[in-house]
C-alpha cells in the first residue's frame, strides 16, 4: 500500500498565497472600483506624479497609499488594483501567521475563509485603501506575537498612514505586546513600539501637514451617513455575502445541536498562550462599535434639529398664509 505523504504546512501556505493571488488576477483591469474614492486616488496619483506636489485624494489624507500610487499610476487600473491585491496576499499571510501563533489548529482554513470573504475580496481588487491598512495592521500583530515590538510599531505607523482609522489599534495591540514580552522588557517594549508608531505616522503625514496644516483633520461628506439598517447590512450580508451567512447559520445550528446533547462533552477550544489576546480582540470590537454608535447618535441629533427647523418654517408659513387671508 502506498504511504500518503503529508504536505508540509509551509508548502500549503505557499499554495494558499498563490491561489489568493491568482483569484484576483481576472478583476485587476476592471477600472478602479465602484467607489468614487478609488477614482480620487487615481486622479491624485497622476497629479502628484506630474507636478511633484502632494495633494490629498480626500481628507484627512491617506498619504502612504497615495504616494505609492503616484509611483505606479501609469499602469492604470491594473497597477493600482494589483497593489491592493498584493496587500491582500500579505494580509492573508499575516493572518495565518497570527492564527498559528494563537494556537489555531486550522490556521490555513481560516486564512482561506478570510481571503474569500466578500468584502475583503472586493476591496482587494480596487484602488481603495482598506486592504493596505489591514495588511499593515495584521503585520503589526504578527510582529508582536513574534516579539518584535519595533517592527510592529513601524508597520502600525504605516497602516495609520494608509488609513487614519487604524489609530485605535494602538490600545489593543499595546495590551497584547505588554503581555507577550517578558516582565523586565514589557514597559520598554510598549514605549519603544509606541514611539516608533508615532514617529512613522508623523513622517508619513508630514506632506499632509506641510500642505494643509491642521485643517486636514476632517473628511468629505460625499454621501449620506448610513442609518442603523445600513450599518446592520454592512456588517452582515455585505461582509459575508448570502452564502457566508448561510454558512454562519449552519455553524451556530451545529454548535447548538452539539451542546444540547448532554451526554457528549464538547471539546474545549484551544486558547492562545497570551491571556490578553482574546480580550484585546473584544476591545477592538468595542472601540469601533462605539464609534459607530457615536455616529448614529450624532445623526439622530442632526435629524432632530433638522426636523425642528422644518416644523418652525412650516408654522411660520401657516401664520403668514393666515395673516394674508385676514388682511386681504
Amino acid at each position: 500500500m502506498l504511504a500518503i505523504r503529508r504536505v508540509p504546512s509551509d508548502r500549503l501556505l505557499a499554495l494558499l498565497l498563490i491561489a489568493v493571488a491568482l483569484s484576483r488576477l481576472p478583476f485587476l483591469d476592471a477600472a478602479y472600483g465602484a467607489n468614487i474614492d478609488a477614482w480620487r486616488v487615481a486622479r491624485v496619483a497622476r497629479q502628484m506624479a506630474e507636478t511633484g506636489v502632494y495633494e490629498v485624494s480626500r481628507f484627512p489624507g491617506y498619504p502612504a497609499q497615495e504616494i505609492v500610487s503616484s509611483w505606479i499610476w501609469r499602469g492604470g487600473p491594473w497597477a493600482l488594483n494589483a497593489a491592493s491585491a498584493i496587500c491582500s496576499v500579505a494580509a492573508v499571510w499575516a493572518f495565518v501567521a497570527c492564527a498559528r501563533r494563537a494556537g489555531s489548529p486550522d490556521a490555513l482554513l481560516a486564512g482561506l475563509a478570510f481571503a474569500m470573504t466578500p468584502v475583503f475580496f472586493v476591496n482587494s481588487v480596487t484602488a481603495k485603501d482598506y486592504v493596505w491598512a489591514l495588511a499593515f495592521v495584521l503585520g503589526s500583530l504578527s510582529s508582536i506575537l513574534r516579539r518584535r515590538p519595533m517592527i510592529a510599531g513601524l508597520l502600525l505607523g504605516l497602516g495609520i498612514g494608509c488609513r487614519i482609522t487604524s489609530v485605535p489599534m494602538l490600545l489593543p495591540l499595546g495590551l497584547i505586546l505588554f503581555r507577550e514580552m517578558d516582565k523586565p522588557q514589557r514597559w520598554r517594549a510598549v514605549a519603544g513600539s509606541g514611539l516608533t508608531t508615532f514617529a512613522a505616522t508623523g513622517i508619513v503625514f508630514a506632506p499632509v501637514w506641510m500642505r494643509h496644516g491642521t485643517s486636514f483633520f476632517t473628511f468629505y461628506e460625499n454621501h449620506a451617513r448610513p442609518d442603523m439598517w445600513d450599518v446592520a447590512l454592512r456588517f452582515s450580508r455585505q461582509v459575508w455575502g448570502s452564502v457566508g451567512l448561510i454558512g454562519w447559520a449552519a455553524v451556530f445550528i451545529g454548535m447548538a445541536f452539539r451542546f444540547s446533547r448532554k451526554h457528549e462533552q464538547p471539546a474545549s477550544l484551544p486558547l492562545p498562550h497570551n491571556p490578553f489576546f482574546v480580550p484585546a480582540l473584544g476591545l477592538i470590537i468595542v472601540i469601533y462599535g462605539a464609534a459607530i454608535c457615536v455616529c448614529q447618535i450624532r445623526r439622530a441629533i442632526s435629524f432632530r434639529s433638522s426636523l425642528r427647523r422644518w416644523c418652525s418654517r412650516a408654522a411660520l408659513r401657516r401664520r403668514s398664509v393666515f395673516g394674508s387671508a385676514v388682511f386681504a
